[in-house]
């Protein structure tokens, strides 16, 4: 029955953000996987969602998330001819954005590091 709710919690939070993705699609678009993400974190940090409640659940997730990749792979596989036109393009863009996310949450991390020291420090 724990397991049940955390799925349920978990996919309550990922759809909430789809839906709000919907709901602000006439704006600007933001996908809702993402704001599920977000969604997430703050519900985590503000201690609406505690991590015990989600715990196995999201362990199980991350432990096998290379199995989530496979279909990402069979596709590429099956439209390479599509892409070999401009899989050098494509290669860059995942170089820049690899980069540019590393770097961002180096930061992000760095910033909550030195949140916490000021925090035991007080």
């Amino acid at each position: 029955m724990k397991i049940i709710k955390e799925i349920l919690i978990i996919l309550g939070i990922y759809y909430s953000g789809l839906l709000i993705s919907d709901l602000i699609s006439g704006f600007f678009f933001i996908p809702g996987n993402i704001i599920g993400m977000g969604m997430l974190f703050l519900l985590l940090n503000t201690g609406i969602v505690k991590i015990e409640h989600i715990k196995h659940t999201s362990g199980f997730l991350l432990k096998h998330m290379g199995f989530f990749f496979i279909p990402l792979g069979a596709a590429f596989y099956v439209l390479f001819d599509v892409i070999r036109p401009v899989w050098v393009q494509i290669f860059v863009v995942l170089i820049v954005s690899s980069v540019f996310v590393m770097a961002v949450s180096g930061k992000i991390v760095e910033l909550f590091i030195i949140s916490e020291d000021k925090k035991e420090a007080s």
